[in-house]
């Protein structure tokens, strides 16, 4: 599976904003940033049948308001293929 920024606002009120995807363990499997439109993770990330991932927001914010983001979470049906990535519906 991918994990890609389909939409976001954020830069006008955040410095910094991260989803950072770990597995069971606690270990960092890839960090998106939230900031940049179309950002993906670059490597497909595998999941065993009842294997999970944990999913971390980290903001660092210069100033208050409301955000909104999307995230798109694509997933292929073979190992290392790429997915198709259309719009976000």
């Amino acid at each position: 599976m991918y994990f890609r920024v389909d939409e976001t606002n954020l830069s006008s009120l955040l410095t910094t904003a991260y989803l950072i995807i770990r597995d069971t363990r606690g270990g960092e499997v890839a960090r998106l940033n939230l900031l940049e439109l179309g950002n993906q993770t670059t490597d497909v990330i595998q999941l065993s049948p009842g294997e999970g991932l944990r999913l971390d927001l980290y903001f660092d914010a210069k100033s208050t308001g409301t955000v909104s983001f999307k995230v798109g979470v694509y997933v292929t049906q073979k190992a290392g293929e790429a997915p198709n990535i259309g719009t976000s519906p």
